[in-house]
């Protein structure tokens, strides 16, 4: 008779092992009315310069850490908790403290390939560098789960990491992406946007996501929470300030752009007049705070819209708008 196969079912896997139980007095929440201690989060977002899913979750941390209040106003009740890398490093993750001039220990640690087969290596790594680790921030929760597309492998996973949470008395809060997607496809339901939605909106109970507004030149992103089973959706409006480098809460009123400024002289122009290279750089320099090179990719895309067409070397004909 043959033997039967040894699983390596994540789920039965974890259900072998037990951790002894913490009787540590936690808080409620780890922040009011948002994360509630011993369960299951989410940040996501897409990924990039659109989302500053990272830059968020980092700094989110580093003020929460330090008792800090944080979402504009809600109250911080920070415990020990330790940064588990999975698909990037935990050098890549200090040096992106480094540059957002982040200076809190995150404890970061790095979970292999080889260490993912046993979700339970998650708890075992962070308690190797924070012995009393109550939060485990996990980045990136969507690599750990290659079959995102598949809804029961992503229940599966989330089953076990609810489980490890309960058993443990620890919370984790999973950083991950948003799918690719085209222009006006997105979801409107936060819990319908990371791959493998439905499985993350029935298994966690907060989940997080920051974005940006229009399109990359605007500074202005918004963080929305979908709170718990009732996805209750809050809104926390954020912008990226240039100088301190760091999302600041609130919006900011946007303001013409140098392009606008630069459209608005070309406009002064009738069709069919001509105008040169210089008189364009003469007016960015007398108009507007812009690098040399930028005024030239702004002739590039006038030229390519059909605005104005070249006539000559450094010279182009003044077209109708439009």
């Amino acid at each position: 008779m043959s033997k039967s196969k040894k699983s390596t079912d994540p789920a039965l896997i974890a259900s072998q092992i037990e951790f002894p139980p913490n009787t540590t007095d936690d808080p409620k929440f780890l922040i009011d009315a948002i994360f509630l201690s011993h369960e299951l989060h989410l940040i996501t977002g897409p990924d990039g310069e659109r989302g500053k899913r990272n830059t968020f979750t980092y700094q989110l941390l580093a003020d929460w850490s330090q008792g800090l209040n944080v979402f504009n106003g809600f109250v911080s009740h920070p415990v020990p908790f330790s940064y588990v890398c999975y698909g990037r490093t935990p050098e890549a993750t200090t040096l992106a403290l480094q540059k957002l001039n982040i200076t809190v220990d995150f404890h970061p640690v790095y979970l292999s390939s080889a260490d993912a087969k046993d979700l339970t290596n998650i708890v075992k790594l962070a308690r190797e560098a924070v012995p009393d680790v109550r939060l485990i921030v996990l980045d990136s929760i969507s690599a750990l789960c290659p079959g995102s597309r598949d809804n029961t492998t992503v229940t599966n996973m989330l089953i076990v990491l609810k489980d490890i949470c309960r058993k443990n008395g620890i919370t984790i809060i999973g950083v991950g992406s948003y799918p690719k997607a085209k222009a006006g496809e997105q979801y409107p339901n936060v819990r319908d946007r990371i791959s493998g939605g439905g499985a993350f909106s029935q298994f966690t109970e907060t989940m997080i996501s920051v974005e940006a507004m229009a399109h990359k030149r605007n500074p202005n992103y918004m963080v929305v929470a979908s709170i718990g089973s009732s996805e209750e959706e809050q809104e926390f409006p954020f912008h990226w300030d240039d100088d301190l480098h760091k999302l600041m809460p609130g919006f900011i009123k946007l303001g013409p752009t140098w392009r606008n400024i630069m459209d608005e002289w070309l406009s002064e122009f009738k069709p069919s007049e001509v105008i040169s290279t210089e008189d364009i750089t003469k007016a960015a320099d007398e108009r507007v705070d812009v690098k040399r090179a930028s005024v030239f990719m702004w002739i590039t895309e006038k030229r390519d819209e059909g605005r104005i067409m070249s006539q000559e070397r450094g010279k182009y004909i003044i077209r109708r708008k439009a």
